[in-house]
């Protein structure tokens, strides 16, 4: 038995349908983009040309822990690099103008677990024309947050790697807004 050729009417009809439903489906806007922060405008000192450096401070119940400072010291420095910034490592740096830091403490010392992170940038010497400061945060977002149980290692590291990604999001968003 031949099989019967399909006519252009009968795939037309189902394929308009389809065609005007994915018309009329909400897509993205400008509207639904990430908005800057009020204090976007501050970042303008990153581009200034001074010294720049970076660096992280991570405490466990008080203790700092090398391992994870490395990773988002790694971390910042490619962030820093994708906004076409030079930066240092704070340690590695003989002077410092402007500093990025990243902030996190957690306490897993008995439940519940408490945390705080923040990321800052920090201007040393900084004046607006009258009052000079010897440093000046001039930008910063961060979170805090807890739980009813303790967490493990691969949890608090997990909270403290997203939050890291979100914060660095907003510096991008925040520093692409200035230009």
């Amino acid at each position: 038995m031949p099989l019967k050729a399909l006519s252009l009417n009968t795939v037309s009809t189902p394929l308009l349908a389809l065609t005007a439903f994915c018309a009329l489906w909400p897509t993205a806007s400008a509207a639904d983009a990430p908005k800057p922060s009020v204090s976007a405008p501050a970042l303008a000192a990153l581009h200034s040309g001074q010294n720049l450096c970076y660096s992280a401070s991570i405490h466990v119940n008080g203790n700092s822990d090398a391992v994870l400072i490395r990773q988002a010291e790694t971390r910042l420095a490619s962030a820093i690099s994708a906004l076409n910034l030079k930066a240092t490592q704070y340690d590695a740096s003989p002077t410092c103008d402007r500093e990025l830091i990243f902030f996190f403490d957690v306490d897993i010392d008995g439940a519940p677990t408490i945390y705080q992170d923040a990321l800052s940038v920090f201007s040393y010497v900084a004046t607006d024309g009258k009052l000079t400061l010897p440093q000046a945060q001039i930008w910063r977002d961060g979170h805090y947050g807890g739980n009813t149980k303790v967490l493990s290692a691969a949890e608090y590291t997990k909270t403290m790697s997203d939050d890291l990604e979100a914060l660095l999001t907003e510096l991008k968003t925040d520093d692409a807004s200035l230009k």
